[in-house]
């Protein structure tokens, strides 16, 4: 039995929420001991309830030092993502480990690595040679291909497609329905704007957007 812990009670953990239940549909064996939020009260939620802050999951991990648990981030925010689990990493539990959620639905081939704690969401599509870093978000519906390599805290949103060889990295957010041609290399903390078709390599902390895309912003992380 996965003993489950949700990072974050917004709208996000409605949807991870919904995908656990389907894994639990196809006889994988969880239960949601609850969401931890640091900004809502303790509280009924779904058919499970939110804990509290970061304080009372210490004490649960604290209280039951023999029994393992897991956890997983609900929150689409990069920096927030990053930021929760350093704090968790920082409480230094041995019995609280990440949990990386595949929904049934998404199709695998071979050789394809998906880091602890990350997320693919329903109808993805991950062909071949990929790795997928750790903390990720893979949305809805969006494909990558062949020799692709994403870094640790990206979001990839919905309907993304990616082609081959393409490199992201570490906390990059690619825009819903955006297209990203082979060979591109996109840079940390960068943003790409919805439905944006990248064309060329994208720098660190800037936003691009567009057909095909431009830089519209300096990001200061």
């Amino acid at each position: 039995m996965i003993q489950l812990f949700i990072i974050g009670a917004g709208r996000h953990a409605v949807e991870v929420y919904s995908y656990i239940r389907d894994l639990k549909g196809e006889g994988r064996r969880i239960k949601v001991i609850g969401l931890i939020d640091e900004n809502k009260p303790a509280d009924s939620w779904e058919d499970t309830e939110i804990l509290g802050d970061f304080s009372v999951l210490k004490a649960i991990l604290n209280k039951y030092k023999n029994t393992k648990f897991y956890y997983i981030t609900a929150v689409g925010d990069n920096n927030l993502r990053q930021k929760f689990v350093e704090k968790i990493n920082s409480f230094k539990f041995k019995n609280l480990l990440p949990f990386t959620l595949i929904h049934p639905s998404v199709l695998i081939g071979r050789n394809v690595k998906i880091g602890e704690g990350s997320l693919v969401a329903p109808g993805c599509i991950l062909t071949t040679y990929i790795k997928i870093g750790r903390h990720c978000i893979i949305n809805v519906k969006s494909s990558i291909s062949h020799d692709c390599n994403i870094a640790d805290f990206v979001n990839i949103n919905p309907g993304v497609v990616i082609c081959g060889n393409v490199n992201i990295s570490k906390g990059a957010f690619i825009g819903a329905g955006a297209t990203v041609i082979d060979k591109i290399k996109i840079g940390a903390w960068s943003i790409v704007g919805a439905g944006s078709v990248i064309i060329k390599d994208v720098s660190s902390n800037i936003t691009v957007a567009g057909v095909p895309a431009e830089r519209i912003h300096y990001k200061n992380k």
